[in-house]
């Protein structure tokens, strides 16, 4: 953890403070104070757990700023409670999945910028992957899918082929519904992981622009008029009749499923200060971690 490696260096730079905070005059506080405030910014702070937060953060409150010390207590003590705060993204976010690990997400993040599977990685993912939808515990309806995942943005749809290791699944660039009509547009894809275990199997296919996503109240998600479920239970189709997507290693007929999960796909934005602030601190962080 930041914090801790922060402390550690703080104590480092100042070896005639005791480590025991109970001990500190006046001066001591001061200059502690002085040496941690303008790192400050680089700690998420509301994603340490309570836990970590009572035994490693809170014993030096006389050297935090006393507002963060009061809304870290509310945040902890009253959940429910809306705090008037910019609460930062994890820098490694936990994803709400059980077909897939971390770093799919990032090859789907460089799939949505039409750019290499490789071009970003866990640590630059632009992207945020909201659970909306899964099957197995929403129920598996096509009454259920909609109600979970209409009006609500770009999605990834992610499913398990029964008996293997294969995922497949596809990108909306535009929000479900159930308009019962057709969308045209050359930003969806579909895609396949012969392996889930192993990205390299990867292989993407883009909409050629004609029926690319599909919006019937009746079905699940579509796309094209080659890849669908009806009953957004265990059987789905692909029949690849109107050739939306260039093939790929998708199998042809009724597929069974084990479970399938849409994600809401939303663009972080981006801060130019935060960044300039990180890059200025590249070598203190560096620090920090050396043994």
């Amino acid at each position: 953890m930041i914090w801790d490696n922060l402390i550690r260096w703080s104590f480092a730079q100042h070896p005639f403070i005791k480590e025991d905070i109970k001990q500190w005059n006046t001066e001591e506080i001061a200059i502690m104070e002085s040496t941690l405030h303008r790192f400050l910014p680089l700690i998420r702070f509301y994603h340490i757990s309570s836990i970590d937060f009572h035994s490693k953060v809170y014993p030096f409150k006389v050297i935090l700023p006393k507002d963060l010390i009061n809304e870290m207590l509310v945040f902890y003590l009253v959940p429910s409670k809306k705090l008037n705060v910019d609460i930062q993204l994890p820098r490694y976010p936990k994803y709400d999945t059980d077909l897939i690990k971390f770093k799919h997400f990032a090859i789907f993040s460089s799939w949505i910028e039409k750019e290499s599977d490789s071009y970003y990685y866990k640590k630059n993912i632009p992207y945020q992957f909201n659970l909306i939808y899964r099957a197995s515990k929403d129920g598996k309806t096509a009454k259920a899918f909609h109600k979970k995942c209409d009006n609500r943005g770009p999605t990834i749809v992610i499913i398990k082929i029964k008996g293997t290791e294969q995922i497949i699944g596809g990108y909306n660039p535009f929000s479900w519904d159930s308009s019962k009509s057709y969308k045209y547009t050359t930003d969806s894809f579909m895609f396949s992981f012969t392996d889930r275990k192993n990205t390299k199997t990867a292989e993407v296919s883009f909409s050629n622009g004609t029926y690319s996503i599909g919006c019937y109240p009746t079905h699940g998600p579509i796309f094209g008029g080659d890849f669908s479920c009806k009953d957004c239970a265990t059987n789905w189709k692909f029949n690849n009749y109107f050739h939306s997507y260039p093939d790929i290693n998708i199998p042809t007929g009724s597929i069974q499923v084990d479970d399938y999960e849409v994600f809401q796909v939303k663009k972080l934005k981006s801060n130019l200060n935060d960044k300039l602030k990180l890059f200025k601190k590249k070598s203190f962080l560096k620090s920090l971690f050396k043994k």
